[in-house]
């Protein structure tokens, strides 16, 4: 289950059995989203967290950087409807990080 913990014009923060998820807006189009997790979420889970930012949230589009080396992570991203939609090389001390998105 998702709970809204923080809204605000700057953000939202939501609050899953597993961790906090939070969401900033970019622009008036895109907002990213960060999760910290104690565990590897479910395609459930993150279909949920989805449901509500788009819900609680003017967001048009959905994006997060994962490590390339998170390709678990990613494939379940691309099954619930989002795309890679870039690389950043050397961007993180693990290597790669890929830019993943989503449109309403």
């Amino acid at each position: 289950m998702v709970k809204v913990e923080i809204k605000e014009a700057n953000g939202v923060g939501l609050r899953t059995d597993g961790g906090l998820w939070i969401g900033q807006p970019l622009n008036d189009v895109a907002w990213q989203v960060q999760a910290q997790t104690d565990h590897f979420p479910t395609k459930a889970e993150l279909r949920e967290v989805v449901e509500v930012m788009w819900e609680e949230t003017p967001a048009k589009k959905l994006f997060a950087f994962i490590p390339a080396a998170s390709a678990d992570i990613i494939a379940v991203l691309k099954s619930i409807g989002f795309k890679q939609e870039g690389r950043m090389k050397n961007a993180c001390e693990s290597g790669d990080l890929i830019i993943v998105g989503r449109l309403r």
